[in-house]
Parts: structure tokens; sequence; C-alpha cells
């Protein structure tokens, strides 16, 4: 795999000071509140999870009756939608899955339905929480990672289609605002030149700001045209790297110049 262990370099070995940080503002109550209970208006890093609770089937996209192309272009593989967007801004969703999604075809491919053989759409669900310093859930979120696979061309290839997060419920203590962004960083094929196979590594970064700080973290998910779905950074409950500083410890030898090899 050596497209994904080089796309997680590029992503989570990244020095904290680069991270960019939201400025919210804070109302002179939030600011009081904090100042006399800090503990309660801070994030305790060691609390954050995030819990896989299934997969169902999606209701996003209607795969309808797809037509065939005449192209011939099959291991060239781009991203023709969204690349970055946002999924929660203050507490609130923000994102209208119906127009935002990524996905993974062949070069001179604009609309899905010049791909054939698609499967249903489905989504696989999570919680995201996380507690302040006295043990208190301050954070909850829940959402899903939709996605469509196994569009073809001319018989050839396993491509990725409608690949989106939906927040299904946020809830957000006083004083914690939250905010969840959405990256593809890269597509590729990991599959052979005449019958390739699309890979896509997909991100959350999440932020929670108080007045007193900012708690910021990566979850990262890798999806293939061919179905294979998986969770490969964050803090997972079953995962066997738990945190983007564990994983960037596993990582700290790939090179940088690994991602254009």
């Amino acid at each position: 795999m050596r497209f994904l262990s080089a796309v997680l370099a590029g992503i989570l070995i990244v020095p904290a000071a680069e991270a960019q940080v939201v400025k919210d503002s804070f109302s002179e109550e939030e600011i009081e509140a904090a100042l006399k209970n800090p503990r309660q208006y801070q994030i305790d890093p060691a609390s954050v999870k995030i819990r896989r609770l299934g997969t169902v089937p999606s209701d996003i996209a209607d795969p309808g009756e797809a037509r065939g192309t005449d192209k011939d272009i099959l291991s060239d593989i781009i991203n023709v939608g969204s690349r970055i967007w946002k999924i929660i801004e203050k507490n609130k969703a923000v994102v209208d899955i119906k127009t935002t999604s990524a996905n993974a075809f062949p070069k001179g491919i604009s609309h899905w339905t010049e791909l054939t053989g698609w499967r249903p759409p489905e989504a696989t669900l999570y919680e995201y929480t996380a507690k302040n310093f006295w043990g208190k859930e301050v954070i909850k979120v829940r959402y899903q990672v939709h996605r469509m696979v196994g569009g073809s061309l001319n018989g050839k290839g396993h491509f990725l289609n409608y690949v989106t997060i939906e927040p299904l419920a946020v809830t957000a203590a006083y004083g914690y605002k939250l905010h969840l962004d959405a990256e593809i960083p890269s597509v590729a094929n990991v599959g052979p030149n005449d019958d390739p196979i699309a890979a896509m590594v997909a991100t959350i970064k999440w932020t929670v700001n108080t007045t007193l700080n900012t708690h910021e973290g990566t979850t990262v998910y890798y999806l293939q045209g061919d179905g294979e779905y998986r969770d490969v950074g964050g803090p997972f409950d079953d995962e066997v790297f738990r945190g983007k500083e564990r994983i960037s410890a596993a990582l700290k030898n790939i090179k940088k110049a690994d991602l254009f090899n």
C-alpha cells in the first residue's frame, strides 16, 4: 500500500505550528465562565474517541440507468468532484450532500453515467465524542461516509463516485464551537493499467475551540473502487494505531518523495 502510506505521511506528519486555527468569537459570559472553571472548558485529548456504528444502504444517490461510452482512457484516474469542503461550522451542519462529493474516474470522464456496473450506494455510520477535564461529554457528532463503487468503463476497471460525509446530529456544550472539514488529498490507480482499481484517501479534520484553547485532529479513511473500505487514521476504538501521533511515528521513515513515485 505504497500509495496509502505516502499520502498518510503527507497528511499526518505536519508540525503543529502549521495547523490552521479557526478564530471564533465568544460572549463575555462564555469567557467569564471559562476563567472561573477552566477544566470545564477544555477538551481532554485522551477522551476523544470515534466509534464505527455500522454500514447501511445509502440514499445519497440513485444509480439509475448508466450508459456506456466510447472513451478508452483507464489508468489515469482523477477527481472531477469536490476536493475540500466544510461539513460543520460553529456547531451547525453546512454541507449540501446532494451537490458536494468527490469521485475517482478515468481521465476524460465527466459524469458517472458514462460508466456502467455501479453497485447500490452505501454509508458507514460513525460517532465522534470528546470530554472535558472533568470527564463530562461536551461534543458528540454522528456522521456517515457515503460512497458508490464498482463503476467500469466498457467492462474494465472499478471506480468511485459520490464519496461524501453527511452530518446526522451535532451536540456541543455551552462554550464549545466545533468545525469539521472534509478533504480528498489524493486519488490513484492501485490496480493494473488495463483493469484499474481506483483508490482514494478521504480525511475529516476537526477543530474544537473554547475561550481557553483549541483542539485539532484528523481522521483518515481509505476507499477503493472494488469496495474495499478502511478506517486508517484517527482515535478509533478498534484500530491498531490510535491517534495521529502514533501514526506519524509509524510512518516517520517515509520520504515525501514517495508521493511522486
